[in-house]
């Protein structure tokens, strides 16, 4: 008896000392700035400052961000806000020891399993960005100890149902569980419709918290997403209405073939590698086991089946860099699921073989993740938000369209006070009334009617307002850059002539920045944004024969990310003017190489296409000046391969069958040449001479 109380008494020791371990590695691993993640900062700046983020609004985790930044004094807002996330996992780690005492396991290997779960991917790397997916994890997995392990029914169920209507207002995840909390109620306790009743008062007593978007909305606070102060934009905002469509709108594009299934198995793969695959057939074993005898099991497999392969067949997304990574934070509860189904696996392995084999699964991840997820030196939101401001002038209105680089401007612009002078907006939101009427009521802008279409309507913003700049990312044809002839400005680009050039007078960086070095997709599009900017400022030259300055540049474009092909192309095209031969074809190789990495689906693949063709067809250019018409032959019939429609590439192909006298080839290239582009005024004459000579020169 004496024995048993005493291993009582150490459990919330243990329990303490693997939270504590957990917060202090989460935030020793964490940057001491702002991370380059998703909707870090605009998080970070509505938990700063008490505002309203985009729907469903998130209030309790504002209001609970909003206490780590005024509890907490060390570090800046967004150090401070990330402290939520590595508490809420930390809480979680040792919340699941206690569910794993509660399931039968041995307490050493209970103890080794927190390990796991603290070093593995997606949980390391939401513990340690000001993200709501820990805090929502932890709430979801508070709500199920409740639902299967307290005692006192049905004060219980009415605990549990404050919870739930808390718990929403981090994330609205309660929803998709309600399934798997119901099996559990109905299974366990019997059903009385007065109890539910009030469970529904206690419920809404929770959700009260949803009030805080009506009255922080009416205090105008710097982010005010959807204006939520009355009824109608209160419901257009916790329904998602007002969070654009931008899912939906990739969605379409694809069949159920190209988006679940590719999807799946990257799902499948990483759940594989998630606890290493030791671990991972554990959890198979568990889940198949757990199904026939125990409800628990049962309710989170089903909750496993809804957040996971459900939620991966409405998304709708492609298996591309940028939506796995949209769809990668989405695994966390999923993931914990299945480490529930992985410790059950191993609830009958004696404790002295199960915990040394999954402490060495534990210091496996800890060494396979951690050149990857140890964030520490991680200045990379900072630094681009510093570099747009020195590329700014005072007085400057830029607009964005990326998440993280809006919200970095956001998070150094309304909480750390930097570049009061200048606006910095939201491209996909200029036409939303909310949005309008927030950005009138700012007073440093002039809008356009809300019913001009288009590009028309930034066309027209430019206009009407002065010293207005553009990211890489800006949206629009074709037609408008034509028009508007933007012209380098830093890392940004402009439409009142500022000074152009070479943008690396105005940037400033802390790490090594280039692509290669580096696994996370922020970092690389980061690294992205400023390989553009040279190239940009490189096309500026390039335009205006300076060849060499050009070539400079593009140089650097293509340190700051090696795969970029039109930078590559450019190179390419600057040695070719400068008689650089030798390296032209290197460089149109390499470009070749980029085109090949990039992601291929319905909608990218003519792009892809095009861009391939013209680049073959610039490759037969400089064999041609180094006299080897074969290779160059073989080049232009690359070049209509990857494009049929590409009449350059007939014409050429005519030329050099022109040099070897082999006339019905003449013809026939000269005839699809004339096919694709029936302008071709070149060929059309070439074709009527031999025509008219008999086909014979």
């Amino acid at each position: 008896m004496t024995s048993s109380r005493k291993a009582i008494g150490t459990v919330p020791i243990i329990a303490s000392l693997i939270a504590a371990f957990a917060f202090l590695f989460y935030m020793r691993s964490a940057s001491g700035e702002l991370a380059a993640y998703r909707d870090a900062g605009e998080l970070a700046a509505v938990s700063a400052t008490l505002s309203v983020a985009h729907p469903p609004g998130y209030p309790a985790y504002a209001i609970f961000g909003k206490f780590f930044n005024t509890f907490f004094i060390s570090g800046n807002p967004a150090y401070r806000t990330k402290l939520l996330s590595a508490f809420s996992a930390a809480a979680c780690a040792a919340l699941f020891y206690l569910l794993f005492l509660r399931m039968g396991i041995p307490n050493t290997s209970a103890a080794a399993l927190c390990m796991v779960f603290i070093f593995s991917k997606v949980n390391w790397l939401l513990s340690i960005v000001s993200e709501s997916y820990a805090p929502d994890m932890f709430f979801i997995m508070i709500l199920f100890y409740i639902a299967y392990y307290a005692k006192s029914y049905p004060r219980k169920l009415f605990v549990f149902a404050f919870v739930s209507g808390l718990a929403m207002g981090v994330r609205p995840t309660p929803v998709l569980a309600l399934p798997s909390f119901a099996m559990i109620f109905l299974m366990k306790h019997p059903f009385r419709l007065s109890d539910y009743v009030k469970a529904l008062f206690f419920f809404l007593v929770g959700a009260s918290v949803f009030l805080y978007l009506p009255l922080r909305s009416l205090a105008d606070p710097p982010i005010d997403w959807a204006d939520p102060e009355t009824l109608a934009q209160f419901i257009y905002s916790v329904t998602r209405k007002a969070y654009g469509h931008g899912l939906d709108k990739i969605s379409d594009l694809y069949t159920l073939r190209e988006t679940f299934f590719p999807q799946l198995a990257v799902f499948s793969k990483d759940l594989f590698f998630q606890f290493t695959p030791p671990l991972f057939l554990a959890g198979i074993a568990g889940a198949v086991k757990g199904l026939k005898s125990n409800l628990l099991m049962r309710a989170l497999f089903v909750f496993f089946i809804v957040t996971g392969p459900f939620f991966l067949l409405i998304s709708g997304m492609p298996a591309n860099e940028h939506a796995l990574v949209i769809v990668e934070a989405a695994y966390l509860i999923p993931v914990a699921c299945f480490f529930v189904f992985a410790a059950y696996g191993i609830k009958k392995i004696p404790a002295v073989f199960a915990a040394p084999a999954v402490l060495l699964c534990a210091g496996w991840l800890l060494l396979s993740n951690g050149s990857g997820l140890n964030h520490r030196k991680d200045f990379f939101a900072r630094d681009w938000a510093g570099n747009v401001f020195a590329s700014a002038p005072r007085d400057s209105v830029v607009i964005l369209r990326k998440d993280v680089q809006l919200f970095s401007l956001w998070y150094e612009n309304l909480v750390r006070g930097k570049r009061k002078d200048s606006l910095f907006i939201a491209q996909g939101m200029m036409r939303a009334p909310w949005y309008r009427k927030q950005l009138l009521r700012d007073g440093r802008v002039i809008l356009p009617p809300i019913d001009i279409d288009g590009d028309e309507y930034f066309k027209k913003f430019i206009s009407l307002n002065s010293n207005v700049f553009i990211t890489r990312h800006f949206e629009a044809g074709r037609d408008f850059f034509s028009e508007m002839k933007p012209v380098t400005a830093g890392v940004l680009r402009g439409f009142d002539s500022p000074v152009s050039g070479d943008p690396s007078g105005s940037m400033f960086f802390s790490g090594e920045f280039s692509s290669m070095f580096y696994e996370d997709f922020y970092a690389k599009e980061l690294c992205g944004d400023y390989s553009d900017a040279f190239s940009a400022g490189g096309l500026e030259f390039y335009a205006s024969g300076d060849f060499d300055r050009a070539r400079k540049l593009f140089l650097k474009a293509v340190a700051f990310d090696p795969y970029n092909s039109p930078a590559l192309y450019n190179l390419a095209a600057s040695s070719y003017e400068m008689r650089k031969y030798e390296d032209a074809l290197k460089y149109y190789g390499f470009a070749r190489v980029a085109l090949d990495k990039e992601y291929r689906d319905k909608r990218t693949a003519p792009f892809i296409d095009k861009s391939l063709a013209r680049n073959y067809n610039n490759t037969g250019a400089v064999y041609e000046k180094l006299g080897k018409d074969d290779e160059a032959l073989d080049c232009y019939k690359n070049s209509v391969e990857q494009d049929p429609d590409f009449a350059q590439g007939y014409y050429n192909c005519g030329v050099i069958y022109w040099k070897k006298k082999d006339w019905a080839q003449v013809i026939s290239s000269f005839e699809a040449c004339l096919k694709a582009d029936p302008q071709n005024s070149q060929a059309r004459r070439y074709l009527e001479m031999l025509k008219g000579e008999g086909g014979r020169l």
